[in-house]
């Protein structure tokens, strides 16, 4: 940086290096101006940190307004003491400023430069300088409110109800879908467009609604997991009426896509809701809730077919039921990180209902992988699918039954990697799908 130069020179060092510090200053200035500039056009907090690295270094974006201005003043008096250009007044107050240049440079970027600047120092400031102060305090104005405002969209605890911050959930809700809509694609063209789309905002959204209903419902369970005791809701920072509210109005934002769809849809559709709600309640009193939630979770595979087609076969049924398979295996998996807390919460659990140890667990994890495959295979038939979409079924059999027997299933870190990696096998599976589709 330009106060480089003055570290460690003496008063005549200093006075030589005066030509060199003002290039210097000049040339990095009027970058910063130039890129201020634009900053202020396009209101960019990115473009704000980079011209705040060029004129800084490397200091924190907020640390300018503390500095910028008596630093760049600190920078055009010491070349004016070289030159003894200073006023009598501040000679007097400053008998050893050529002396002490070499601690300049710390004091630009040190505690000293955060004591107010004194409007009498920064009246004798150069224009050019003046105007790049000037600059900076507008660039600053324009983008704090959209930083502050990003800020609170990251850390919204109704985004963290939504599980946003969480989109593996919303992945696999919207993966059976999209399996029934490619498979029911008419030979060489791809999937709709359109319901696709409409089905991905609709996994966002019922996703938001089931997990917001699953927090109010579970909030003092939730308290007393470790996992799950910061939740928005069980930590108090949303109350159950405002949740309540939040979860309608989700509810109301996906309600337009339902309109769209022809008759059957829409009614499917509305029916998906009771299961959303009996889940949390199913923790309570059935023994294997992850069979309830794979009811609920994969209902998306018999709207898919219904949408497209408007009406219902057995092909979608048996996509259905091995999707409800698939939900078996990675809600399983996941529930194990969650076994101790549930045993003595007496929560109900399929990883304490099929698991008295880690094998056995793997052995019922199997039996669903087995079953998953098995009708995943049985509608690909029925569907007439190509060649290709076997090689997508051997891929995934391959991925689960590695996924299961590679998981240490005692390990919560392990549970939570194989619990993501099932959203690879919902894009194996989709792509052997269209792309098969294509080939015919």
């Amino acid at each position: 940086m330009c106060e480089a130069f003055l570290r460690g020179r003496s008063p005549g060092q200093a006075s030589a290096g005066t030509s060199e510090l003002k290039d210097c200053l000049d040339y990095r200035l009027v970058e910063a101006e130039s890129e201020m500039h634009a900053m202020a056009k396009m209101q960019a907090p990115a473009l704000a940190f980079r011209a705040l690295t060029l004129a800084r270094g490397s200091q924190p974006f907020d640390s300018m307004r503390r500095a910028s201005a008596r630093g760049l003043r600190i920078a055009w008096t010491t070349q004016r003491a070289a030159h003894g250009q200073l006023p009598a007044d501040e000679q007097e107050g400053r008998p050893n400023f050529a002396k002490n240049a070499g601690s300049l440079g710390h004091e630009i970027g040190g505690e000293q430069s955060k004591r107010p600047v004194e409007s009498t120092r920064d009246a004798q400031l150069p224009d050019w300088l003046a105007h790049l102060r000037h600059q900076a305090e507008q660039v600053l104005a324009r983008v704090e409110p959209v930083q502050q405002k990003w800020n609170e969209v990251k850390v919204s605890p109704y985004g963290r109800l939504m599980r946003l911050d969480k989109p593996i959930g919303s992945g696999l809700l919207f993966w059976p879908g999209a399996l029934s809509i490619a498979m029911v694609a008419p030979p060489g063209s791809l999937p709709s467009a359109g319901l696709l789309c409409s089905f991905a905002v609709g996994s966002v959204l019922l996703r938001g609604v089931g997990c917001t209903v699953n927090d109010i419902l579970d909030r003092d369970i939730d308290a007393r997991v470790e996992r799950t005791k910061n939740r928005p809701v069980a930590s108090g920072e949303v109350s159950v009426p405002q949740a309540a509210a939040f979860a309608a109005a989700q509810a109301i934002a996906a309600a337009p896509i339902l309109l769209f769809m022809n008759p059957l849809t829409i009614g499917m559709g509305i029916a998906s809701l009771v299961p959303v709600g009996l889940y949390p309640l199913a923790k309570r009193h059935v023994p294997v809730p992850q069979a309830v939630l794979g009811l609920t979770f994969n209902w998306g595979a018999l709207l898919g077919w219904s949408a497209a087609t408007g009406s219902l076969a057995v092909t979608p049924l048996l996509l259905y039921g091995s999707c409800v398979c698939w939900t078996m295996v990675y809600d399983t998996i996941y529930a194990f990180q969650d076994k101790e807390e549930d045993r003595e919460l007496g929560i109900q659990s399929s990883a304490l209902f099929f698991a008295n140890d880690g094998a056995q667990g793997k052995r019922w994890l199997s039996a669903f992988a087995a079953g998953q495959i098995s009708l995943l295979s049985l509608s690909g038939w029925m569907a007439q699918q190509p060649e290709l979409f076997y090689v997508g079924v051997a891929c995934a059999s391959t991925h689960l039954f590695q996924q299961i027997y590679l998981t240490d299933l005692n390990n919560k870190e392990s549970c939570m990697k194989a619990f993501k990696s099932n959203n690879y096998l919902g894009v194996g599976m989709f792509a052997a799908i269209v792309i098969g589709n294509l080939m015919r």
